[in-house]
Protein backbone atom coordinates (compact mmCIF):
# COMPACT_ATOMS: atom_id res chain seq x y z
CA UNK A 1 0.00 0.00 0.00
CA UNK A 2 1.04 3.73 -0.66
CA UNK A 3 1.91 5.55 3.09
CA UNK A 4 -1.81 7.88 1.43
CA UNK A 5 -3.61 5.04 1.73
CA UNK A 6 -2.25 3.36 4.69
CA UNK A 7 -2.60 6.55 6.25
CA UNK A 8 -6.62 6.89 5.61
CA UNK A 9 -7.25 3.46 7.39
CA UNK A 10 -8.24 3.03 10.34
CA UNK A 11 -6.13 2.98 13.42
CA UNK A 12 -6.29 0.23 16.09
CA UNK A 13 -4.21 -0.59 19.86
CA UNK A 14 -2.56 -3.83 20.70
CA UNK A 15 -2.91 -4.68 24.27
CA UNK A 16 0.41 -2.73 24.74
CA UNK A 17 -0.97 0.51 23.51
CA UNK A 18 -4.18 -0.15 24.85
CA UNK A 19 -1.95 0.02 28.89
CA UNK A 20 -0.62 3.27 27.03
CA UNK A 21 -4.13 5.24 26.09
CA UNK A 22 -5.57 3.98 29.24
CA UNK A 23 -3.14 5.99 31.37
CA UNK A 24 -4.31 8.92 30.00
CA UNK A 25 -7.69 8.45 32.12
CA UNK A 26 -11.11 8.60 32.03
CA UNK A 27 -13.43 11.01 30.95
CA UNK A 28 -14.99 12.36 27.64
CA UNK A 29 -11.43 14.65 26.95
CA UNK A 30 -9.38 11.36 27.32
CA UNK A 31 -12.07 9.34 25.16
CA UNK A 32 -11.16 12.06 22.47
CA UNK A 33 -7.66 11.98 23.08
CA UNK A 34 -7.48 8.41 23.18
CA UNK A 35 -8.90 8.54 19.78
CA UNK A 36 -7.35 11.38 18.29
CA UNK A 37 -4.37 10.03 19.29
CA UNK A 38 -5.28 6.47 17.75
CA UNK A 39 -5.86 7.65 14.19
CA UNK A 40 -3.35 10.17 13.84
CA UNK A 41 -0.19 7.79 15.06
CA UNK A 42 -1.29 4.19 15.59
CA UNK A 43 1.40 1.93 13.97
CA UNK A 44 -1.88 -0.65 14.09
CA UNK A 45 -3.88 0.46 10.59
CA UNK A 46 -6.05 -2.07 9.10
CA UNK A 47 -9.90 -1.99 7.73
CA UNK A 48 -10.89 -4.52 10.79
CA UNK A 49 -8.91 -4.90 14.07
CA UNK A 50 -7.60 -8.37 14.17
CA UNK A 51 -8.50 -11.09 16.88
CA UNK A 52 -6.59 -11.34 20.07
CA UNK A 53 -3.19 -14.04 19.11
CA UNK A 54 -4.44 -17.25 21.92
CA UNK A 55 -2.09 -17.13 24.98
CA UNK A 56 1.20 -18.67 24.14
CA UNK A 57 0.88 -19.22 20.60
CA UNK A 58 4.59 -17.48 20.21
CA UNK A 59 6.07 -19.47 23.04
CA UNK A 60 7.41 -22.51 20.79
CA UNK A 61 8.86 -25.70 21.92
CA UNK A 62 12.36 -25.92 22.14
CA UNK A 63 14.70 -29.06 21.19
CA UNK A 64 15.94 -29.44 24.68
CA UNK A 65 12.37 -29.77 26.13
CA UNK A 66 10.77 -31.89 23.09
CA UNK A 67 13.91 -34.22 23.67
CA UNK A 68 13.63 -34.34 27.45
CA UNK A 69 9.84 -35.02 27.05
CA UNK A 70 11.08 -38.06 24.54
CA UNK A 71 13.46 -39.40 27.41
CA UNK A 72 10.87 -39.25 30.18
CA UNK A 73 8.22 -40.52 28.41
CA UNK A 74 10.17 -43.17 26.37
CA UNK A 75 11.88 -44.66 29.78
CA UNK A 76 8.84 -46.02 30.98
CA UNK A 77 9.02 -48.65 27.97
CA UNK A 78 10.59 -52.15 27.55
CA UNK A 79 11.30 -53.71 24.34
Amino acid sequence: RRKRDRDELPGHDCPKCAAFYQALGDGEDADRLRHELRQGCSRHRARWKAPPTPEGFWTLPTLTSQASQLSSSSSGMHI
